[in-house]
């Protein structure tokens, strides 16, 4: 008898939300509202999954998409609401817009912006874009709704992105064509949150919690031109923002890199908002640039622009007055950039918002030639990575302001105004800013930030004064509170809080905090992690042939014994600790975690166990395992990386007696081994914990998603599943003669059934029951005696494919075949595996539906009443009485 291990690898995960968001689940990851021609007025969203199927439905189907067997339109145009707090991190945000460059032929994830481009195109009366770039004409692909918070919070906002990768040929560098786009009509690489809110539409009542945002362009020396790259919430605003909050941190590394706050482009009203946004930028300043380039590119930060036919021919070395800040705290510019766009009137507002943030500017202070000569073990420009950034920023030098004829440095024009920005600067259209405060701390070198520096003779870090013989009707007033604190060397400030109170005492109302304006003594701080470096995982698994022979001995007369062949034992044989071995070697940099499931399929009567330790020497090839630790079928083993703990072994045991004669090696079943890098969560220990205890009369509450393996139900047990989040059984679940309830009052939630999932229970017994819930993975419980119904009506479902939408549902076990035929019991037995039983006493009408090919034995007669009858379109057959008993596709037959 063989049994043979199968190795079960995850599929590997998607790198963004709008690659995940192929996967989301109506119901469970978003809900929508459309009109009677399925246009789509609302779209709820409950998961990132959820916001991800937006933005692909958005990107790469045209606005429309396939839902349980019903088209839906006009994504585009649908208002986004939030219903949940959601959490983005693990995978990558790569805009909410369909965006694609006009050179491309298919709309793609490659598709960048840059807001402060002079040279934009009229698109429609509310919406700017670079001239590199286009919207489809038919606007399926460009949103045009509102984003409606609803007071939650999307945490782990992730947007990370790297561009110029140049490789050295000798000492020289080459930038492939497949690996860098050259942006000569002055777009630029800029990343966002959402790309435009139109007019008269709403971004309102969300918390951004930890955005976490590198963009990385690592074009070296000559090779590229002066292209921008940027990021902002929302790229251009000419709807209403209000009540937002971001906070987090911004890493921006580049020749013409650009944070231009919660929008680069505010052509509408931005009230009520806090930007707590710390930000690091590294300038390149060795790129070589062109007048025009370094124009379009919207900044024009440079020194003195060295003639034609010196050492440093062509570099942009020239001051220029531009009123772009490389860092601004709200808007990047409120109001026209041009006098030409006069297509949007009307006034353009920042009203009681408030910026506080650290903003440090460093420099890359070495030529592409000086990048070939590094020192040992320091990193390179081009070679920067996610992970080894925060290291490369601590060799660099803070950001210098150079004079004219010096070696070129990058810099502000001689005001310094145009390197930081507290909320914005003002262009040709009327601009109201009013009752806004900021509170920045600013670390660059000492020509800017020292005591002589140009920023610490700047009175006000803003333009709203700005006057080029264009500008009207600018409504600003600084306000008093707002404060910028200079450093020279890179700032990390401590973020402050002040209470007051006119009497003192400990009631909370007796206080007040001043950011907030809140009547409290108490504030919560929020603890952040952050990892670096990359786990790396290899797993090797050695297993024995699993090949097992049980020795039943033939009697000698002579001898008055039994006598076994070949040299065997009598009765088991093959477990040895080589044969029925399992070894499984962790030689990753990080702890893994191995899961055995053992599955027979043909000999019920056999009992198996797993053991954690090799059996004890005998007088015999066989060991034995008496005492040794046993692993619980199902459950997650931990592997560690030391030489302690690198190596698990697990042995496969038999037991009990085999049906019947096996003159060959046959197949008896399977061993499924699965690696995974994660163990089971704390919640999931919990809930197994409370699953298994015997105390009647509670509810447990799964507010995240949790495991169950290796249950054993102590009592009927009930689970509330939180909105959004899921159930996975897996392993053995043995009902006990007990029931499990899963419910979820908005059908907001989700069961997943493991492939490794193996039932136990009493025949006839409903061992599970769920109410507004979601199930997945239905096709893989292949068992034999399970059926599901329809609660509401009591009807027997058919199984066809792997999900069931939220509803309610009870999983009723019918027990082994053989009580199942002696029961009263009149529901259709469903059957997925071989099975041999002996004949019972019938009591009642039977019909047998076999799957997957499926052969049933019953050896000798059956006895009693009723009629035992092969379901039509049965896929296997029923051997009884020596005949063969195969199905018809439209009509029953009669087997006894």
């Amino acid at each position: 008898m063989t049994m043979l291990p199968t190795v079960i690898e995850a599929a590997e995960t998607a790198t963004t939300w709008t690659e995940d968001g192929k996967n989301a689940e109506i119901d469970i990851d978003y809900t929508l509202v459309a009109d009677s021609s399925n246009r789509v007025q609302e779209f709820h969203v409950k998961t990132a999954r959820g916001l991800g199927f937006f933005a692909h439905v958005l990107l790469s189907q045209e606005g429309n998409a396939l839902i349980s067997a019903t088209t839906y339109y006009g994504f585009n145009s649908a208002n986004i609401i939030l219903d949940a707090d959601i959490d983005m991190g693990g995978k990558n945000w790569i805009g909410l817009d369909g965006l694609i460059s006009s050179a491309a032929t298919d709309y793609d994830y490659e598709s960048f912006y840059v807001a402060t481009n002079t040279n934009l195109a009229t698109r429609v009366d509310d919406f700017y874009f670079a001239t590199g770039y286009k919207v489809n004409t038919d606007y399926s692909r460009h949103f045009t709704g509102s984003f409606i918070g609803n007071n939650h919070t999307i945490s782990n906002l992730t947007i990370q992105r790297s561009f110029g990768d140049a490789f050295r040929s000798g000492t020289e560098y080459v930038r492939p064509d497949n690996n860098r786009v050259n942006w000569y009509d002055g777009s630029g690489k800029s990343s966002y949150f959402l790309l435009n809110l139109g007019k008269d539409k709403e971004f309102k009542d969300v918390i951004f919690e930890n955005i976490n945002v590198v963009i990385l362009d690592k074009s070296v020396g000559e090779l590229g031109f002066s292209d921008a790259v940027g990021f902002a919430m929302i790229m251009e605003n000419h709807g209403t923002v209000s009540n937002v909050e971001v906070q987090g941190n911004v890493s921006l590394l580049g020749a013409n890199p650009a944070y231009y706050g919660l929008t680069a482009i505010n052509r509408g009203t931005i009230e009520n908002t806090k930007m707590n946004v710390n930000v690091d930028m590294i300038l390149n300043v060795n790129r070589k640039f062109s007048d025009w380039n370094a124009y379009t590119s919207g900044f024009g930060l440079y020194g003195k622009k060295v003639e034609a036919g010196g050492d440093r021919s062509g570099y942009f070395d020239r001051e220029w007055d531009s009123t772009v800040a490389l860092v601004s705290g709200i808007a990047a510019v409120t109001g026209e950039s041009s006098s030409t766009h006069a297509s949007i009137k009307g006034t353009s507002s920042i009203i009681n918002c408030a910026v506080t943030g650290n903003y440090n500017f460093y420099q890359l202070p070495k030529t592409a030639t000086e990048i070939n000569a590094l020192a040992e073990g320091e990193i390179a420009y081009d070679t920067v990575t996610f992970d080894t950034l925060d290291a490369f920023k601590k060799t660099l030098p803070m950001l210098q302001y150079a004079d004219m004829g010096t070696h070129p440095q990058i810099v502000v024009t001689t005001t310094g105004r145009n390197l930081v920005h507290g909320l914005t600067a003002a262009r040709y259209n009327a601009t109201i800013a009013d009752s806004n405060t900021y509170d920045i701390a600013i670390g660059a070198g000492e020509d800017l930030s020292g005591n002589d520096g140009l920023l610490t003779k700047l009175t006000d870090f803003n333009d709203l004064n700005y006057n080029d013989g264009n500008s009207n009707n600018i409504n600003y007033t600084k306000n008093t509170d707002s404060k910028v604190e200079l450093y020279t060397d890179a700032v990390v400030r401590k973020n402050t809080e002040t209470f007051i109170s006119s009497v003192g005492g400990v009631l909370a109302s007796l206080w007040t905090r001043v950011t907030d304006d809140v009547a409290t003594n108490s504030i919560e701080i929020p603890i952040y992690l952050q990892t670096k470096g990359e786990s790396s995982y290899r797993v090797r698994l050695d297993w024995g042939n699993m090949e097992f022979v049980y020795d039943r001995g033939s009697w000698d007369v002579g001898s008055n014994s039994y006598k076994t062949e070949d040299g065997n034992e009598l009765g088991w044989n093959g477990h040895d600790n080589v044969n029925n071995q399992v070894l499984v070697t962790n030689q990753s940099n990080a702890s893994v975690n191995a899961k055995l499931n053992l599955l027979l399929t043909n000999e019920k009567a056999l009992s198996t166990e797993i053991y954690k330790e090799a059996g004890a020497d005998t007088d015999s090839n066989e060991k034995d395992y008496t005492g040794k630790a046993k692993y619980t079928m199902g459950a997650y083993q931990a592997v560690g990386i030391t030489a302690d703990d690198n190596v698990q072994e697990f042995y496969v045991v038999l037991g009990g007696e085999p049906k019947g004669k096996l003159t060959n090696s046959t197949k008896i079943g399977s061993l499924t081994v699965t690696i995974t890098s994660e163990s089971v969560s704390e919640a999931s220990e919990k809930a197994i914990a409370y699953l298994n205890n015997t105390t009647q009369g509670t509810t447990y509450a799964a507010d995240e998603d949790v495991q169950l393996s290796s249950v054993k139900l102590g009592a009927d047990k009930e689970i509330t599943i939180a909105d959004g989040m899921s159930v996975t059984m897996l392993g053995m679940f043995d009902a006990n003669n007990h029931q499990l309830t899963l419910s979820n009052a908005n059908n907001a939630a989700k069961l997943e059934l493991d492939s490794s999932l193996e039932v136990m229970g009493k025949a006839g017994q409903s061992i599970l029951s769920t109410t507004g819930i979601a199930i997945q993975g239905i096709a893989t419980l292949k068992q034999n005696g399970l059926v599901w119904k329809n609660t509401d009506d009591g009807l027997v479902i058919e199984i066809i494919d792997q999900s069931l939408a939220a509803g309610n549902y009870t999983l009723i076990y019918l027990g082994l075949l053989d009580e199942y035929l002696g029961s009263s019991n009149e529901e259709v037995y469903n059957i997925y595996s071989d099975i041999e039983i002996n004949a019972t006493e019938m009591t009642a009408a039977k019909t047998l539906l076999i799957k997957d090919n499926a052969k049933v034995i019953i050896n000798g007669t059956l006895s009693g009443q009723g009629t035992l009858k092969l379901a039509a379109a049965s896929e296997g057959s029923v051997v009884y009485e020596g005949v063969t008993y195969l199905s018809l596709p439209d009509q029953e037959v009669i087997i006894k």
